[in-house]
């Protein structure tokens, strides 16, 4: 439309010098006031112009889209002929990605554009919103108008419901030592207290009998096992590709899910911005919080392969377990056997993910149990699995 508008500017012109009259000069007048005209209407839209860009989300897990909604509000009496919008994303391998769409907008009216955003593995994706750019009536002139949104949207690994058996093996004289939280047994051990029903509260914990004698509903607060502190490994060293990553991050926040749903503390040996450190885990908040700063340092410089380790000898001496639980792609026999002499736990537990022991590890680790798993088929491979 510029070249268009140029040559029928350089043809008044040239007609104004060949035929010098009043038409001429009208119609180049005109041509020469005319973008002036659109130039003024575009900075009333400009002026009266709101973008707002919201995330349904801020949050979202490897394979589920994420959705960045735009709208678009025209509160002048000029009509838009085209608004460009162009988002932009940092994907996980920190290339730069672009999405284009232009709309209408009328006068007095507003327009909403979504753009769906999909991470297929974890790790961050940077989105941003720099600016919309609005044209005139006929396309000639543009002005852009400045949004400058940008948000880190953490892609977090998929937490699958879960349930298992809870082992109090240490400190307690249960005879079989296994009691769930949704089928407290009669044994008045694994009962801290009673307390008034609080929305939320399992019926399963009801003590209807004692509710009997009361106006309210009165909920057993079971115990928590005794010195019973489990300690999750997600060794994320022994991943070869991201998929594998994948695969140990989802298995991990499924059981550390399933740990903080049920109330039960636990720990963690971490990988995030500051290295390798150990963490503790007692709500569901905690675990997501946890996730997010992991997957913000997945695509970081690592530490030593032993760093883990070594974290486990810089803890504090009597330190014990009552279950450590290892989530690995590939078996690491000789840190595996470490963990095993420094007698911390009183259970071990390797889940993994893809890779096979062969029986010289077997051998080798007497003392810790192995599950062979995958993604797809843990509710059927743990189904014997205790916490």
């Amino acid at each position: 439309m510029k070249v268009f508008y140029a040559v029928l500017l350089t043809a008044a012109a040239v007609f104004y010098v060949l035929y010098q009259d009043n038409l001429s000069f009208l119609l180049l007048l005109t041509l020469i006031i005319f973008p002036f005209i659109l130039l003024f209407c575009l900075i009333i839209n400009i002026v009266f112009m709101k973008v707002k860009v919201t995330a349904d989300s801020d949050t979202t897990e490897h394979g589920k889209p994420v959705k960045l909604r735009i709208r678009i509000m025209n509160k002048s009496f000029f009509p838009v002929s085209c608004c460009n919008i162009i988002m932009k994303y940092t994907d996980l391998d920190k290339k730069i990605q672009k999405f284009f769409t232009e709309i209408p907008l009328p006068a007095r009216s507003s327009e909403s554009v979504i753009f769906s955003i999909k991470a297929e593995h974890c790790g961050v994706i940077d989105c941003s919103v720099d600016k919309v750019i609005i044209s005139d009536l006929i396309g000639l002139l543009t002005i852009p108008k400045r949004v400058g949104f940008c948000k880190t949207i953490p892609v977090l690994p998929v937490c699958y419901p879960f349930e298992a058996p809870v082992v109090n093996n240490m400190n307690t004289d249960d005879e079989s030592g296994v009691f769930s939280e949704h089928k407290p047994g009669d044994n008045p051990s694994e009962v801290h207290d009673l307390r008034d029903y609080r929305e939320g509260d399992s019926q399963n914990r009801i003590h209807w009998k004692l509710s009997s004698r009361y106006d309210g509903l009165i909920v057993r607060e079971l115990s928590e096992p005794v010195s019973g502190s489990v300690l999750l490994i997600p060794d994320l060293f022994s991943c070869a590709d991201k998929k594998q990553t994948d695969d140990v991050l989802d298995l991990y926040a499924t059981i550390s899910g399933f740990l903080s749903e049920k109330r039960l503390k636990h720990s963690v040996i971490a990988y995030d911005d500051n290295g390798i450190t150990l963490k503790n885990i007692s709500s569901p908040a905690d675990s997501v919080s946890l996730l997010q700063r992991q997957v913000r340092s997945i695509n970081a410089e690592k530490p030593s392969p032993d760093a883990w380790t070594d974290a486990l000898n810089e803890l504090p001496a009597f330190t014990k377990y009552t279950h450590i639980i290892c989530f690995v792609s590939g078996i690491r026999a000789d840190v595996l056997y470490e963990i095993e002499m420094m007698g911390i736990a009183e259970r071990i537990s390797v889940i993994c993910l893809g890779c096979a022991k062969g029986d010289e590890i077997e051998s080798k680790l007497s003392e810790i149990v192995f599950y062979n798993t995958s993604v797809e088929s843990f509710y059927e491979d743990l189904r014997f699995f205790t916490v």
